[in-house]
């Protein structure tokens, strides 16, 4: 009935721009296979770290609002 691009529009759009695709069951460009950045498998998360919310949130929360304030002069 309808053509792929009109069903998913996310798959022909991040091709264009050359981004990831954020939901399963969309084909990724292939640039994006093998990039740590990109993990395919659980296993590819092995030597990730991974640190709690309320951390983040304590120690870079303060210099990332300070860091868009200076780059949007807000």
């Amino acid at each position: 009935m309808y053509p792929d691009s009109l069903r998913n529009p996310e798959k022909p759009w991040c091709d264009r721009l050359g981004l990831c695709p954020m939901h399963e069951g969309i084909e990724r460009p292939e640039r994006f296979t093998g990039d740590a950045a990109y993990p395919d498998a659980p296993d590819d998360y092995s030597n990730a770290l991974f640190l709690p919310n309320g951390i983040l949130e304590k120690y870079e929360h303060g210099v990332w609002r300070e860091k868009f304030n200076q780059i949007f002069n807000v």
